[in-house]
């Protein structure tokens, strides 16, 4: 059953308010004294908090909105005022209000915002558990000092909608550590929405739109641009201009929305050379780039790699129903032996092949051996001309199992 509270000093209005909910079969409690009320709210465990504005006491709607939001800002709470507030609904919004009501109020219109507000706690509780199996994992991941230090300064940062850009080439793992800055920060109860960026989009109100969904997702949460070059130059200029405006909308100035995301863009070209030959726009760099991480190539950060292998072991046991219960000093070994020309996409694909192709639940050096013999076979040898030589490598895996008894899922 979903708890609701109702601040309000009037308690004829609340008993007329909850009698008429109760008849929609949803429960409401209520406090008419507004000190009892913001303690009931902070002792409490609820999943919507309506408030009256006006309350005829020293602690007026806004300051107890104010105080609940210190401690429990992931529980979704609705405004209420009479028609004479001279404040607009949009300066409420922006102060962290899920919505706002203005007295009299249809029953079908607070309906509907108690029934959003439950769907917008809904997904906020589904996150917590996600965020409980994402922590432990994340927080093992070792990606070297001055990484690590980028990383711990960004998390600290208040929620205020920070824009940051990662460099690096593909594979570097510029996405995992976007998710990293977003779930070790105030944002991570909000949603982490990835896209993808390509130069499809030419038409303005298509561009217009497709920004207008994506910032509405965003909400309270992360945006990951990925591969913002790739962005045509129309979408780049449109992204500019909102950003720089920091609202967005669609069709009507009444559907605009003040900016509350924190914007992640990746790219793995050189984008001030981009700007050089007109490719991409310095409005829109200057915009992004307010904090600039670079990642290195794998191949230049080879410490980082017995973590990496832990943590993607656990990902993909979890993931294919398979328990590794150990992993060789000579396995890691051969992994750190190699240029990984592919970063961190291709030691994923590696370990993933590990852990398919185990040795009755280990991990040995043969196995290491097949799972990069493997790899070499599905990414390097794509041309025709290598014919014999593909020839050659699958004969070497055949000899490497024969040489051991591997589980071949």
């Amino acid at each position: 059953m979903s708890k609701i509270l109702l601040i309000d000093d009037n308690k004829a209005y609340c008993d007329q308010i909850k009698k008429s909910l109760e008849l929609k079969n949803i429960s409401i409690e209520f406090e008419t004294n507004p000190a009892k009320g913001l303690e009931l709210a902070l002792t409490a465990d609820w999943d919507v908090i309506l408030i009256d504005m006006v309350l005829g006491h020293w602690l007026d709607g806004l300051a107890i909105l104010e105080e609940i939001k210190k401690q429990k800002d992931d529980v979704p709470m609705i405004l209420i005022s009479g028609s004479n507030v001279t404040n607009s609904a949009s300066e409420y919004l922006n102060a962290g209000v899920f919505d706002y009501l203005e007295k009299p109020i249809e029953l079908e219109r607070m309906l509907f915002a108690i029934n959003n507000a439950l769907n917008l706690r809904r997904i906020i509780k589904l996150n917590k558990a996600l965020i409980n199996e994402w922590e432990p994992s994340i927080s093992k991941i070792g990606l070297g000092h001055t990484l690590q230090k980028a990383i711990n300064l960004l998390s600290s940062i208040s929620d205020k909608p920070e824009r940051l850009l990662i460099l690096g080439e593909h594979g570097t793992g510029k996405e995992l550590i976007a998710k990293m800055i977003h779930f070790n920060g105030k944002r991570k109860y909000g949603p982490f929405i990835v896209h993808y960026c390509n130069d499809n989009e030419t038409d303005p109100d298509a561009i217009k739109l497709h920004c207008y969904q994506l910032f509405k997702k965003a909400q309270h949460g992360t945006l990951f641009l990925k591969e913002i070059q790739n962005l045509s130059k129309i979408a780049q200029k449109h992204l500019a201009r909102l950003l720089h405006q920091n609202f967005f909308g669609f069709n009507s100035d009444s559907s605009n929305h003040s900016v509350d995301v924190r914007i992640i863009a990746s790219t793995s070209q050189d984008l001030k050379a981009l700007i050089q030959e007109d490719a991409f726009l310095p409005e829109l760099y200057e915009l992004l780039a307010n904090f600039t991480i670079k990642v290195p190539p794998l191949r230049e950060r080879k410490g980082d790699i017995p973590a990496l292998i832990q943590h993607f072991v656990n990902f993909e046991s979890q993931n294919v129903g398979i328990f590794i219960q150990h992993i060789s000093p000579e396995a890691i070994e051969l992994l750190l032996q190699q240029d990984w020309p592919g970063n961190t996409a291709q030691l994923k694909h590696v370990v993933r092949l590990m852990v398919l192709h185990n040795n009755n639940g280990k991990i040995d050096a043969t196995v290491a051996k097949l799972a990069i013999k493997i790899n070499q076979l599905l990414t390097g040898l794509k041309n025709e001309d290598h014919h014999q030589e593909l020839k050659n490598l699958f004969n070497d895996i055949l000899q490497l199992k024969k040489q051991t008894t591997v589980n071949l899922v």
